[in-house]
């Protein structure tokens, strides 16, 4: 009889721990949280984008199943996972991992000594491109247009007209984003961080003139060269 009772008892035992993700979880789980089934996902309140991402703000899950919650975890796919510490009621996705332009649905599960709960997901989030400042600067001798900060979206390109003023000639057209002259119209590399293109002018090499004499002062000229010898003859 003692036998057959042992082996009930460890029947029990083992098909209440089979019930749960982790070993150990069972009864004794039961006796010390009221239960032993996985918690639901946290309640997502709100996505926004921030600079360095996507802020996700939540809040506990009402039923935790007789466990405490450890911490959560978030995806972008459902698929692959990162952990969030417990205590916290947010997390900011990284912008690595946010591909901006198409929509985004961010899951979040909870995490228990009896596993990972059921995932909830956002609604789609439209995620803006990230952009960038350009800003022109300009040396003596001429001028660049636009002239202001120009706010690029990362991976496009933008131009530039530079103008010389009169007397003056473009030296050199360079800066931190790269890019390339092509007459008067530099056009920058596809923008990735905020960057600078700077314009110098130099003065233009010019001949110095030689005066011309008037053709009524070299005829003057010839005659006293002419009429010179027989004056001093005659003297």
């Amino acid at each position: 009889m003692v036998a057959r009772s042992t082996v009930l008892l460890l029947i029990l035992l083992w098909t209440s721990g089979a019930a749960s993700s982790q070993l150990g979880n069972g009864l004794l789980g039961y006796a010390l949280y009221g239960g032993s089934s996985k918690s639901e996902p946290p309640a997502v309140q709100s996505v926004t984008q921030v600079d360095t991402g996507l802020e996700v703000t939540f809040s506990p899950p009402g039923e935790t199943g007789g466990y405490p919650v450890s911490g959560y975890q978030y995806s972008l796919d459902g698929i692959t996972w990162f952990d969030v510490p417990g205590g916290v009621a947010g997390v900011v996705v990284p912008s690595a991992l946010v591909t901006p332009l198409p929509t985004h649905p961010v899951y979040r599960r909870s995490v228990s000594a009896a596993g990972t709960s059921e995932s909830n997901a956002t609604a789609d989030v439209d995620v803006d491109p990230n952009t960038y400042a350009v800003t022109p600067s300009v040396g003596d001798g001429g001028s660049i247009t636009p002239a202001t900060v120009q706010t690029i979206t990362e991976g496009d390109t933008t131009t530039f007209t530079v103008t010389p003023d009169s007397g003056y000639e473009i030296a050199a057209v360079g800066g931190t984003c790269g890019g390339s002259l092509s007459g008067n119209t530099y056009t920058t590399n596809a923008i990735t961080a905020a960057c600078t293109v700077r314009v110098t002018f130099a003065l233009l090499d010019r001949a110095v003139p030689v005066p011309v004499m008037p053709v009524w002062l070299l005829l003057l000229g010839s005659l006293i060269l002419l009429t010179l010898p027989r004056y001093r003859r005659l003297l």
